[in-house]
């Protein structure tokens, strides 16, 4: 018997599920923050599930979000959901009321507007387009995405690189890094003449050390496991000053200002081993880490005053008007890219229903013309070969009126206003 005729990929196949800053603290944000270590045991565990065909965890210090094409999408929330408490082993009270969940268009416009920075703390900032490329070649290495979120990240990617080219935007734009060194510059007054301890030197610290250095300070403290990285570093800028990680705590007392980002899973100043070294100086500390990297407690300790990344959103808002008018500009362009995709969904449901019928139809033949074979004993091959030609006439006449009628549907489809993407939505 020929398959069962599947008619292809439908938008509303198109699922995600995640918590971000805007609706879940930090506290709650840390237990579910997917890191290096734990990333691929969560794709393998995800895909073994079955609930999804294709599969994308976008990860970064404000958001934890998992995207995904799914034939049963209601099923397919329904696991993703689940899967946040058994992964992350969190009960449904503590995560339950913080994961949004979005299916369809809203999945297609939301990922757009991340990927733009219009639903970053700092808006239009620079750094999340490199977060969501880098999330999108770990799931290519994993082989966890197809065709749909293949087109979906790629097009949101190239639209952000876009808009940032045409608009300006990124010209205007700062860091979550550079908007934390500006409050602490606020506390401070000035940072010059102060000494700066650095953890960590991924992307964001690096950000942190340069905008450090324009500002004159007098010690530049910078550490990290991999000491290698600090050597390299420290040769692009002579002022950084190497520490071993294991030392650490041994400078605590020498420094004005600590600003903490690492992928740890774990603390890496811890309020013990922090008592042992404060000497009770004013101390500023910045933890723009997911999960922390330091200690709530040691914020109740005198003379210290810690900030963490979600304390950073009310500066950054200031941001938003400075620059409104280039949002407005890069909107327009932003839906334009969103529809784009859309009507490309739409088309590949077209193509993908045509070739069904196609295979569906020389599904019959073949198992027609073999039944023939048996029964038709006194037959010659070329009388068996006007035979077969005659079916795929056949085939192909009774298929074009079909065939028609599904491209008509698809281009009455694209017009329809309601199936288009706007920001209001």
């Amino acid at each position: 018997m020929p398959k069962k005729f599947n008619p292809g990929f439908n938008l509303e196949n198109l699922i995600m599920t995640g918590v971000d800053y805007k609706n879940c603290p930090v506290e709650t944000r840390e237990k579910v923050a997917f890191t290096h270590s734990n990333l691929e045991k969560a794709y393998e565990r995800i895909k073994k599930s079955g609930k999804t065909s294709e599969l994308l965890i976008l990860f970064t210090c404000n958001r934890s979000e998992l995207y995904a094409v799914s034939e049963n999408p209601a099923e397919g929330v329904k696991y993703l959901k689940q899967f946040y408490t058994d992964f992350f082993n969190v009960t449904d009270e503590e995560i339950g009321k913080y994961i949004i969940v979005r299916t369809h268009k809203e999945v297609v416009k939301h990922i757009f507007e991340v990927a733009m920075g219009f639903q970053s703390m700092v808006f239009g900032e620079d750094q999340i387009l490199g977060q969501v490329k880098n999330s999108y070649d770990k799931a290519l290495k994993t082989r966890s995405t197809g065709k749909i979120l293949n087109r979906l990240f790629i097009e949101s990617i190239t639209s952000a690189k876009k808009i940032r080219v045409m608009t300006g935007i990124s010209e205007n734009s700062v860091s979550v890094s550079s908007i934390g060194i500006k409050l602490i510059e606020q506390k401070l007054n000035c940072l010059s003449g102060k000494n700066v301890l650095v953890i960590g030197l991924g992307k964001m610290s690096k950000i942190a050390v340069k905008n450090i250095i324009k500002k004159g300070i007098n010690k530049l403290y910078v550490t990290n496991r991999t000491r290698r990285k600090v050597t390299d570093f420290a040769k692009e800028f002579p002022q950084v000053i190497q520490i071993d990680f294991k030392d650490r705590y041994s400078v605590i007392d020498d420094v004005d200002v600590i600003i903490s980002c690492t992928s740890a899973p774990h603390y890496v100043i811890s309020e013990k081993k922090f008592l042992d070294a404060y000497k009770n100086r004013p101390l500023y500390m910045l933890d723009l880490a997911i999960p922390r990297d330091i200690e709530p407690a040691i914020n109740n300790i005198s003379g210290v005053e810690l900030y963490r990344i979600d304390d950073l959103e009310k500066i950054a808002q200031d941001n938003i008007e400075k620059r409104l008018k280039i949002k407005q500009q890069a909107e327009k362009i932003l839906v334009e890219d969103m529809n784009k995709f859309i009507d490309w969904t739409h088309e590949a449901i077209v193509t993908d229903a045509i070739i069904s019928i196609q295979k569906f139809s020389r599904e019959i033949i073949e198992e027609e013309l073999s039944k023939l074979r048996e029964q038709l004993t006194n037959i010659d091959e070329e009388q068996l070969e006007i035979i077969e030609d005659t079916f795929c006439n056949l085939a192909k006449l009774l298929s074009h009126q079909p065939t028609a009628k599904i491209k008509e549907f698809a281009r009455e489809y694209q017009k329809c206003s309601c199936h288009s993407i706007t920001l209001c939505d």
